[in-house]
């Protein structure tokens, strides 16, 4: 038993069609190669459209991760950036690679303390935002100096 593809048009077995029981026959309308190449098609064309979307509205996306996150809004982070002149609130320096500086918060207040750089950042995650550890580590800087 054969079928026509609706799609390439070409008359094919028809276990060369997939199951549809929507359709009269119970089979697709269009054999297995041609549905795989329209989903496949049709799934670059969708990854490509979201990704042009997302470049597109970058702006959009930070401000609600930014708000989502830390309860602020890309204005909220613009001003802040400025205030810090664009440099780190630790080290003072920008951040690498010309990279958006890092929300520091509070981890128990969730309260916004500034903009850090990728190493003040992560030195901070380090030592688990904690002073006398912090304290420690300039006495013993201290001594081999």
């Amino acid at each position: 038993m054969t079928k026509r593809c609706n799609h390439c048009g070409e008359e094919k077995p028809i276990d060369s069609f997939g199951t549809d029981r929507a359709q009269h026959d119970g089979k697709c309308p269009r054999c297995i190669d041609c549905h795989r190449e329209i989903n496949h098609k049709s799934s670059a064309n969708r990854k490509e459209h979201l990704k042009n979307y997302r470049i597109a509205h970058r702006d959009h996306y930070a401000d609600m991760a930014y708000f989502r996150k830390y309860k602020i809004t890309q204005a909220d982070y613009d001003d802040l950036f400025h205030k810090q002149d664009g440099l780190c609130m630790i080290c003072h320096k920008p951040n690498i690679k010309n990279q958006r500086l890092y929300v520091d918060h509070d981890h128990k207040t969730s309260k916004v303390r500034g903009l850090l750089c990728y190493y003040c950042n992560t030195s901070l995650g380090y030592v688990k935002e904690d002073a006398n550890i912090l304290r420690g580590m300039i006495a013993y800087l201290g001594e081999s100096l």
